[in-house]
This record gives structure tokens, C-alpha cells and sequence, in this order.
């Protein structure tokens, strides 16, 4: 790969490094949500329902954290991808990495979908035991 392509490459890097920070911030929320509803539920005397809710939420923010850790994996990998192509002088080069690319980006966006299912039910959980606990008390 020709070296006047390093100032596309690091344009392309931005938008990577700026999801990487915005998974970092799902992983911390999902993963404080996790050890608050727990910390609740187990403080909490309230009905069984009740309680359900914030269990069911507290599940939905932790298979979140498992999705941004892979998401963040598959990140890295994407990183290293680039990196290869841009040191790889083969001719060929595009034949290598683009089918990996390709690849990871699938295995990325599917990350993503379903990171996203399973924050905002984690929210919507959260948000019904709010409610019923309201109702009731």
C-alpha cells in the first residue's frame, strides 16, 4: 500500500477510535447497572414481580457487556487489519485484507444490533420495575 494513503487511514481511524470510546461508556454503564441491581435486589424486600423486573434488567445490561467487549474485540481486530494492509507493499494486497474487513464489519454490526436489544431492554426493564415499585409503595 502506497504511503500517501496514511492521512485517509488516520481519517478512517477517527470514527473507529470515537466507537471505541462509546463502547466504553456502554460497558461501564451496563456493567455499574449490573452490580446496582443486584446490590438492590438484594436490599430490597419488596414482592417477588417486583423484583423480577430489575433481575430481568440486570441480566438484559450484563449480555449487553458481553456484546461491547466482543464489539471491542472486534475493533481491535479491525485496527490490526489496517495496520497489516498499510505495512503488507504486495500488489495483491486488496484481495487479503478487504474479504477480513468485510467479515469483521459483519461480525461487528451484529454486535452492535444486538447490543442494543439488550441495553434498551435493560432500560425498559428498569424502567417497569420503577413503575411497579411506585404502584405498589
Amino acid at each position: 500500500m502506497p504511503l500517501d494513503v496514511e492521512k485517509p487511514l488516520e481519517l478512517a481511524a477517527k470514527p473507529i477510535r470515537a466507537m471505541t470510546e462509546f463502547n466504553k461508556l456502554l460497558l461501564g454503564l451496563s456493567t455499574g447497572a449490573v452490580v446496582l441491581f443486584i446490590n438492590i435486589v438484594i436490599s430490597l424486600h419488596s414482592a417477588r414481580w417486583i423484583s423480577a423486573f430489575l433481575v430481568i434488567s440486570a441480566i438484559s445490561f450484563g449480555v449487553a457487556a458481553v456484546c461491547c467487549l466482543r464489539l471491542l474485540m472486534r475493533i481491535i481486530e479491525i485496527e490490526t487489519i489496517m495496520v497489516e494492509a498499510i505495512q503488507d507493499t504486495a500488489e495483491d494486497w486488496r484481495s487479503k485484507y478487504v474479504p477480513r474487513v468485510v467479515r469483521c464489519t459483519e461480525q461487528t454490526t451484529y454486535n452492535a444490533a444486538a447490543l442494543q436489544v439488550f441495553f434498551v431492554t435493560g432500560i425498559a426493564f428498569a424502567a417497569l420495575f420503577l413503575l411497579a415499585f411506585w404502584l405498589v409503595h
